[in-house]
């Protein structure tokens, strides 16, 4: 087509030889009313061509021809191409019995079998397209068509009136050797009769619908690429405000955390050490902060009897023996609520039970027991305390 258009011819419409076939149906050769078949069998491959009165329903190429009848024999046989077309048409007969016939027409008849089923597909097609329609007959023409026995054949394998298409017989005419040209009339009378019925005639628009071919689509093209253009440029600004947009906002961010930390430093000066660090590594500080704040307010209020640990720590101070008395490190002083555990280190076992009588005169404590009493290193005498508390005996 661009060839075409380059010498300045404007190629509108395209003839394809399976479509063209259809035009045979201007000629009044073909039934009439009912949908039919013009099957034409060519040297390369066979064209079909479903019909309606003279409206193409659908058309179809299938690759089996003459030429493949002529290849099974001329390979069986070792023949050249010549011979084996000669012997084609003198001696194979294709029949349904395949027990009468000869080894090379069941070759040609494997072919035949080919072809049918191809036929059976494109009827299978058809029904997916037009399932209310159903074909009438088959109309048999082209070169492949004179193998003989081929009509009977595809009517018993099918299951339809397969008749020839006689293209001259009803036409007047003045050729010579009509019986040879005969079966291959059918393609050159469609493509004349396309020109004579051109208004009637189906065709294949390179202007527009499907098979649309112009050469205007450069322009479109070009608009195409304009639009790819400016979509570009659309992705790009956008793209640019996006960081901008992310830009600005994260320098606001940053800005309020800065104050965060400046404003948390002034109110807790103990975090000063901590300036430049960000306002989450603050916040975990200062949480950390009131949770050990938190904690110790609970170990110093009173527990379920109404002292505090600092009180009993008091108690306990002031009912200890003199220091020329005893002598006594206290290396750990924990109250659970209802019990004080003292643990300590003293000079003699005298001096544990000078503690725990002294201790047991408090009004606060109910019972005091010495517990874990030993000898340690350097003469020392470890030993820890228990002291009931005189309020939880009142509860129980």
């Amino acid at each position: 087509v661009e060839m075409m258009d380059t010498y300045g011819i404007d190629a509108k419409y395209v003839g394809v030889d399976n479509i063209d076939l259809a035009h045979v149906s201007f000629a009044s050769l073909v039934p009439a009313y009912g949908v039919y078949v013009i099957v034409d069998i060519g040297h390369t491959k066979t064209n079909l061509c479903v019909m309606e009165n003279n409206r193409l329903l659908y058309a179809r190429s299938i690759s089996v021809g003459g030429l493949h009848f002529t290849k099974a024999i001329q390979k069986a046989f070792k023949l050249n191409q010549d011979k084996a077309e000669g012997l084609k048409l003198d001696r194979v007969h294709i029949n349904v019995e395949s027990e009468k016939i000869d080894q090379m027409s069941r070759l040609c008849q494997n072919v035949a079998l080919d072809l049918a089923a191809s036929i059976r597909q494109t009827h299978l097609g058809f029904k997916q397209i037009y399932p209310e329609l159903e074909w009438s007959s088959l109309l048999l023409t082209g070169g492949g068509s004179r193998l003989s026995g081929m009509s009977d054949y595809l009517a018993a394998a099918l299951h339809y009136n397969v008749v020839p298409l006689e293209c001259l017989e009803l036409i007047p005419h003045q050729l010579d050797h009509s019986d040879n040209i005969k079966d291959i009339m059918a393609p050159a009378l469609g493509q004349t009769l396309k020109i004579i019925h051109y208004g009637k005639s189906v065709k294949i628009n390179f202007r527009q619908g499907e098979f649309a071919f112009k050469k205007d689509l450069k322009v479109l093209s070009g608009e195409i690429r304009q639009l790819m253009i400016w979509f570009g440029l659309v992705v790009i600004l956008g793209l640019f405000y996006f960081f901008y947009s992310y830009h600005t906002l994260s320098a606001r961010v940053e800005k309020s955390e800065s104050n965060l930390v400046n404003m948390a430093i002034k109110a807790i000066p103990d975090l000063k050490p901590q300036k430049g660090k960000s306002a989450k590594k603050i916040q975990d500080i200062i949480a950390g902060k009131n949770s050990e704040l938190k904690s110790q307010i609970e170990a110093l209020q009173a527990g379920s009897i109404g002292e505090t640990p600092l009180s009993l720590l008091l108690e306990v101070s002031q009912k200890m023996p003199p220091k020329d008395q005893v002598s006594i490190d206290v290396d750990n002083f924990s109250y659970t609520g209802d019990f004080v555990r003292i643990e300590g280190r003293t000079t003699s076992f005298e001096a544990v039970d000078k503690i725990k009588a002294a201790l047991s005169e408090s009004k606060k404590f109910k019972k005091v027991e010495a517990q874990n009493v030993s000898k340690g290193v350097k003469d020392e005498i470890k030993f820890s305390l228990s002291i009931e508390l005189e309020g939880k005996a009142e509860e129980s």
